[in-house]
């Protein structure tokens, strides 16, 4: 799904020394989906199977179903590895979505892309919206033209979680490329 100018550049050597974080220029690199699972429905059922959490799969159905990033294929769903998978020794990586920086390669997993300008998450939010790296590179991501939608529980979308989001974003200029959805 990357147009053939940025897989170039990826293909390049790595810089020595990463972007710090919040600095990355991030690329969407979607899966191969086994067959079967170009169906979003069918993929959640992988996922589901590979131990994704609830409010992932929740996520992911939300946005099959009303289009809160709209999903209409498999590889727009990010996923972790079936037992069958595991089994069979099959990279862990393999069938996950990641933004990488197309300055120094590093990646990072996103749960949703419906594409290449537009990423979920998904959070329980009981351990906070991300880790300081992600958040940053999220908010990076939002400045540099790409959306990102955070899909947290119902009961948390308007306490103090969102406005967390809401007030990081704003703070860094980018608050019209962030949304806030309640599962």
């Amino acid at each position: 799904m990357l147009q053939l100018s940025v897989v170039d550049k990826l293909k390049k050597t790595p810089k020595a020394k990463p972007c710090p974080d919040g600095q990355h220029l991030d690329v969407i690199q979607h899966p191969q989906v086994p067959p079967g699972e170009e169906d979003p429905r069918q993929r959640v059922e992988a996922m589901r199977r590979s131990g994704a959490t609830q409010n992932e799969i929740d996520g992911a159905l939300h946005n099959i179903a009303t289009g809160t990033p709209l999903i209409t294929h498999g590889a727009m769903l990010s996923r972790g590895l079936t037992p069958e998978e595991k089994d069979a020794n099959k990279n862990g990586d393999e069938q996950k979505i990641w933004a990488v920086c197309i300055n120094c390669h590093r990646k990072r997993e996103v749960d949703h892309a419906a594409s290449p300008e537009s990423v979920a998450e998904c959070k329980d939010v009981q351990r906070g919206w991300g880790d300081a790296t992600q958040r940053s590179n999220n908010i990076k991501f939002a400045q540099d033209g790409g959306s990102v939608t955070y899909k947290i529980p119902l009961s948390r979308a308007g306490g103090p979680t969102s406005r967390a989001i809401w007030n990081a974003f704003k703070d860094a200029g980018a608050q019209s490329r962030v949304k806030i959805v309640g599962l």
